[in-house]
């Protein structure tokens, strides 16, 4: 499913590949990267702060999600590509990226092949783990796939339920709306798009890490982000992110749970990142 705001482009091997836009359009920009499942929409959550800051959000619905094409067994490096693919198309030599969840995978993979186009890394409650896939296990790839899992069994209701009761409990309602609304965009419409969020599961608790150079010279500065008490993916998984990149810094969040780390730290996550980004060298 797309919306008014939604844009798209037809990608190489055919595929359609569908982003939305936040915050101010003429800002410095800001490639968002959605969490699992979830889709461009998401970012709405940082719509204010960004416009606020001179930030442009472009927010890609990775393959599967919010109209963009399936791509059965793709990777996470695989994504890369077209990420690469957009930012040609936008005109743009370099941007900030920001991966929120599932998304942080893939923001470090585009960072770790391509850090001539990226100016600063923001990783917000990160998935995945230089370690692979059992880093992570039983916990984290449970959780992270609920609503996913809710969906298969013919539920979906369950999975936007729970998104709304944390938000009750953690940030405010009008966040609640956003990610409900991002998770119906990603996998309210049917079995073929929870295709999708079980595929870009599978894409980030793969052994995407091994294929990538974590001790190159030349990276973009890395900021991760997590919240003490997030019961989702566990602050151990920054930590092992951060040990692996050399000279990253990282901020844990106490009394913040999963996702009000990026609802309710929205605003400074961005000062900080476009801070990093005017720094370097």
């Amino acid at each position: 499913m797309t919306t008014e705001s939604s844009r798209s482009i037809t990608l190489a091997d055919g595929r359609i590949l569908v982003w939305d836009e936040w915050g101010d359009p003429a800002g410095t920009p800001l490639l968002y990267v959605h969490g699992t499942p979830g889709s461009g929409r998401e970012a709405q959550v940082l719509h204010h702060a960004a416009g606020f800051l001179g930030i442009r959000i472009i927010a890609p619905h990775r393959p599967g999600y919010g109209g963009s094409t399936h791509l059965p067994g793709r990777s996470v490096l695989e994504w890369s590509e077209d990420a690469y693919t957009l930012l040609d198309e936008l005109g743009l030599p370099a941007v900030m990226v920001l991966g929120f969840s599932g998304g942080g995978p893939h923001a470090i993979a585009f960072a770790l092949r391509y850090p001539s186009r990226v100016s600063a890394v923001g990783l917000v409650a990160s998935a995945g783990s230089p370690s692979g896939f059992s880093a992570l296990l039983p916990r984290g790839a449970w959780t992270v796939g609920m609503p996913v899992l809710a969906g298969l069994l013919g539920l979906p209701r369950l999975g936007r339920r729970l998104i709304a009761r944390s938000g009750r409990r953690r940030r405010s309602m009008r966040a609640a709306t956003i990610f409900s609304a991002s998770l119906d965009t990603a996998v309210g419409q049917g079995r073929e798009q929870l295709r999708g969020a079980v595929r870009d599961s599978w894409a980030i608790y793969g052994p995407w890490s091994r294929f990538l150079n974590w001790n190159q010279k030349g990276l973009p500065p890395f900021l991760l982000w997590h919240g003490a008490d997030d019961t989702t993916v566990k602050p151990e998984v920054s930590h092992r992110i951060s040990r692996a990149l050399a000279g990253s810094k990282l901020t844990i969040l106490p009394d913040v749970g999963h996702v009000n780390a990026l609802s309710d730290h929205g605003a400074e996550i961005l000062c900080e990142l476009k801070q990093a980004a005017e720094s370097r060298p």
